[in-house]
């Protein structure tokens, strides 16, 4: 099931919704005619051009909660979450890789390292997805 939100909120009453918007569902929809979050940058912006008033229509998608530390039968991860953006370390053989160009959005999370590419979907404490490196794709499932 599809949950949206819309609102047409002056960008402080949005500010003080924030925390409950990101307690919903991840994956939910929120679009603001307007204005903005602050910090949380949406997912998506759509403007209409000639624009005769109020026609900025910003998309957040709710982020999954995935910070802090995970483990794989091989990998242990920490990760660090600002609302859809992701950050942290892969350790696997004992070397520390960063996690670089993570996203979340709603529950499906994307990474990479320098060696290879993660996609999951989050599921409470658990992340199922796949690892593709050196054209080898394997699966992987994480719990916190």
């Amino acid at each position: 099931m599809q949950r949206f939100v819309t609102m047409f909120l002056l960008p402080d009453l949005n500010l003080k919704l924030r925390p409950t918007l990101l307690s919903l569902v991840p994956g939910t929809r929120i679009v603001s005619n307007t204005w903005d979050m602050g910090d949380w940058i949406a997912d998506d912006t759509v403007q209409l051009d000639p624009c005769p008033g109020f026609c900025t229509a910003l998309l957040w998608v709710v982020p999954a909660q995935v910070a802090g530390n995970w483990t794989s039968t091989d990998r242990a991860f920490t990760l660090r979450q600002e609302f859809q953006t992701v950050s942290g370390i892969v350790t696997t053989n004992g070397q520390d890789l960063t996690i670089l160009d993570g996203r979340l959005r709603g529950r499906f999370l994307e990474f990479r390292t320098e060696r290879s590419q993660y996609q999951g979907q989050v599921s409470g404490n658990t992340i199922h997805g796949t690892i593709s490196a050196n054209g080898q794709t394997q699966n992987w499932t994480a719990t916190q």
